[in-house]
């Protein structure tokens, strides 16, 4: 059985603090998040070592949070892990704001009637020799 490689950060709910981040960072290493955590608004606190969000964000606007932190990490290559709960709520999110978004299509009103030309019945077109 394979293993799974060790995360560079990891997202939980603490009971007192909301939703919280840790990165796998040390003072001597590599930035395993750090960066991009506080790049979105994450508050680290250096006595407890895990990451905050700034001030009190209703539950959906700490899940776009969350959601828009772990892209951003992925799209850097940094391997994320997340509680199972924090992560279904941060899916059914996701999915919620993509059904609720308006629609990107706009219907044109000039009529495109060339698209639809019929095309010339198949001995018209000369075959190349």
């Amino acid at each position: 059985m394979t293993s799974l490689p060790d995360p560079d950060v990891v997202f939980a709910e603490h009971p007192e603090l909301g939703i919280v981040a840790a990165t796998a960072s040390t003072p001597d290493g590599p930035d395993r998040g750090d960066h991009a955590l506080t790049a979105r608004g994450w508050v680290h606190h250096k006595e407890l070592d895990i990451y905050t969000l700034p001030g009190r964000l209703d539950r959906a606007s700490a899940l776009t949070v969350v959601s828009g932190s772990i892209r951003a990490l992925q799209n850097k290559g940094q391997i994320v892990a997340a509680d199972p709960g924090l992560a279904q709520a941060v899916f059914h999110d996701r999915a919620e704001a993509r059904n609720a978004a308006p629609s990107r299509l706009v219907a044109d009103p000039t009529p495109r009637s060339w698209l639809y030309r019929p095309l010339p019945p198949c001995g018209a077109i000369p075959h190349p020799k």
